[in-house]
């Protein structure tokens, strides 16, 4: 089974009730692909040097990408008319 069938088959989805359950769920999930600390803490990644090592770079990107991984689950797990209100907020933890 590949990673991301997995993912489609755990992932909860939010129709607009029962918000405490999604999250609580949402929170497990996001833990679970090692998702939940940029979440929480909404780092922003440390700015590269000029002089950056190759493996700095990789680092820098991945940690980039995982604002926007997370972002991308929240956006597929909840119904069309909770995107509509949630698509224009900034964060993550606005969204």
């Amino acid at each position: 089974m590949s990673a991301s069938t997995v993912t489609q088959q755990t992932t909860p989805i939010f129709d607009g009730s029962n918000y405490l359950v999604w999250a609580i769920r949402m929170k497990a999930f996001l833990k679970g692909v090692n998702l939940w600390n940029i979440v929480e803490n909404e780092t922003e990644a440390p700015e590269l040097r000029d002089n950056a090592t190759p493996t700095q770079v990789k680092q820098y990107e991945e940690d980039i990408a995982k604002k926007f991984r997370a972002l991308s689950f929240i956006h597929s797990t909840v119904i069309e008319s909770v995107l509509s209100r949630i698509m224009g907020c900034e964060t993550i933890k606005e969204t």
